[in-house]
């Protein structure tokens, strides 16, 4: 996770990479945050929509957006259960989202009840970083020009 801000910005990114690690390592985390977030789904829709009109204050009306990378390596029922039944929820964000999923996804004859909540759009896997891990700008300049 890498931008380019400061203060408040800077710490809501710092909680969002701390939840990250957590649930990258942590199946216990994983399970309480699946609970939680699946029983009280219009309380994080709100908090979410209060974090971005401060984001949008403090960056001089610039509206946060939120890429949700490498949902790809999940599960592939478990990746329909998340945009199939909670599909109102995803495309309801006060703020502009993008969601990368396995192409496969939109094959699948349960795509098309999800076209009617979400625009969707196919791309190409986008090189960003070199082998090195250092930046491909044409790559970066690319994503910029998407969103």
């Amino acid at each position: 996770m890498s931008v380019g801000t400061k203060g408040i910005l800077a710490g809501i990114l710092d909680v969002f990479d701390k939840i990250k690690t957590e649930l990258k390592f942590n199946e216990e985390t994983r399970k309480e945050y699946r609970r939680k977030i699946s029983t009280r789904t219009s309380e994080w829709v709100g908090m979410l929509r209060r974090v971005a009109e401060s984001i949008e204050q403090k960056a001089d009306g610039k509206r946060p957006i939120i890429i949700f990378e490498d949902l790809d390596k999940l599960d592939p029922e478990f990746e329909w259960k998340v945009f199939y039944h909670y599909a109102a929820m995803l495309s309801g964000m006060p703020f502009p989202v993008i969601y990368t999923f396995p192409i496969a996804l939109s094959y699948d004859i349960r795509f098309s009840a999800m076209e009617s909540y979400f625009v969707t759009k196919t791309l190409p896997m986008i090189k960003i970083e070199t082998i090195e891990g250092e930046a491909f700008s044409e790559g970066i300049a690319v994503i910029r020009e998407i969103v």
